[in-house]
């Protein structure tokens, strides 16, 4: 009695009792049904020449740079079904930054844009209000409501939106910036560009995102060579750091960014440690106090004393632009899908050279917020 109520042990599935033979029984049928398949999926894509879903799609490199006329135009970079298609580029400060939060309890009333670590950083919303203002001023599409009059400038509501229309959306998403390096004092050398691994895996996650590739060596090298420095720099008077010196056409293009950024090609300091990293590049943070004077009796109104951060001339930050196609937008194509195609001649429509300028942030009444872009990628890297 006690074997045949072993024999006849029951197994619950889904609150029915099904007997264990019966179980063994569908796992192998699933098994066998489950090669057979792959076997025949293999066959399929031997046969039309389709491999699996992650192998890397042909890209001519060529045509992504250039247009039928042979005209230059902005490479957009994606190498498989598991990359995202878009364009990095870089930020430099041409002036001190001021790219605001609203106001702080703290000892700084008008501090900027951190990360949750306690990194600077620019918001996507940021830059890409600054790119859109940039587009409506080229096209000299903004109305007196400050707004862009999208019947003068199509090109500016394709790619960013339009404007109180909710079924219009941008064809484009712009990620946030991340430091690259940013120049700190430093005893032993005036200044150097700093940076740490938490910074340096933010942007090459970026650049991966888009397959990137010469950004992703670049950066990475820079991690790889723990231990392998080329030297120190005292940042202040009394930290040292890793110094690291990379061959790169990526770094020459850094370097090349404005006469401050030529520092870099004499090395990066690396700070190994994240939470140092925090308040070293604090040591290159702008705090600056201002006032509004009455000018009656050229004393300080009340209340109106107050202190604000700026990012440092010289800054070099890193972004995306990401192209969410195929998408509609009556502003990109008519009626008609804007697909790859047509979001590539709208950004090159907007963006006609490797290199512009722009404002980004606040205080631009007083000279702050220049920022040069430069779009990566070309093989004059």
């Amino acid at each position: 009695m006690r074997a045949i109520g072993v024999m006849r042990l029951h197994v619950r599935v889904r609150s029915r009792v099904l007997p264990l033979r019966a179980r063994l029984f569908n796992v192998l049928t699933f098994l066998q049904n489950f090669y057979s398949g792959s076997k025949r999926r293999e066959a399929v894509s031997s046969q039309t020449g389709q491999g699996s879903r992650d192998r890397p799609i042909s890209v001519d490199v060529k045509s992504a740079i250039h247009d039928e006329k042979g005209e230059v135009r902005q490479p957009i970079y994606q190498s498989s079904l598991f990359t995202m298609k878009g364009i990095p580029f870089v930020a430099y400060a041409v002036t001190s930054l001021h790219v605001g939060m609203g106001r702080s309890s703290g000892v700084v009333d008008l501090p900027i844009q951190r990360d949750p670590q306690g990194f600077p950083i620019i918001f996507s919303s940021t830059f890409k209000g600054a790119l859109k203002q940039y587009c409506g001023t080229v096209y000299n599409a903004i109305n007196d409501n400050g707004r862009i009059d999208c019947s003068k400038a199509n090109v500016c509501c394709c790619l960013f939106g339009g404007e109180g229309e909710a079924d219009v959306t941008s064809i484009i998403s712009i990620s946030d910036l991340y430091p690259i390096a940013i120049p700190v004092p430093s005893l032993d050398r005036g200044y150097v560009y700093l940076t740490s691994k938490y910074l340096i895996n933010a942007v090459v996650d970026l650049f991966s995102a888009v397959n990137y590739e010469e950004g992703v060596k670049l950066l990475s090298s820079l991690v790889s060579q723990s231990g392998g420095s080329q030297g120190e720099a005292t940042i202040g008077t009394d930290i040292k750091v890793p110094l690291f010196k990379v061959t790169s056409s990526l770094l020459d293009t850094l370097s090349n960014l404005g006469s401050i950024a030529k520092k870099m090609s004499e090395g990066i300091a690396v700070e190994e440690d994240d939470s140092r990293a925090v308040l070293e590049i604090e040591r290159g943070i702008i705090k600056y106090t201002r006032n509004r004077i009455n000018l009656n009796t050229k004393t300080v109104s009340t209340g109106s004393l107050w202190t604000e951060e700026y990012l440092p001339h010289g800054s070099i930050f890193a972004g995306i632009m990401f192209l969410n196609t195929p998408r509609r937008n009556k502003y990109c194509n008519g009626d008609k899908m804007c697909d790859d195609q047509c979001a590539y001649q709208k950004v090159n429509e907007f963006i006609k050279n490797k290199e512009f300028y722009l404002n980004v942030g606040g205080k631009e009444t007083i000279g702050k917020g220049i920022v040069k872009v430069r779009i990566l990628g070309d093989n004059n890297e």
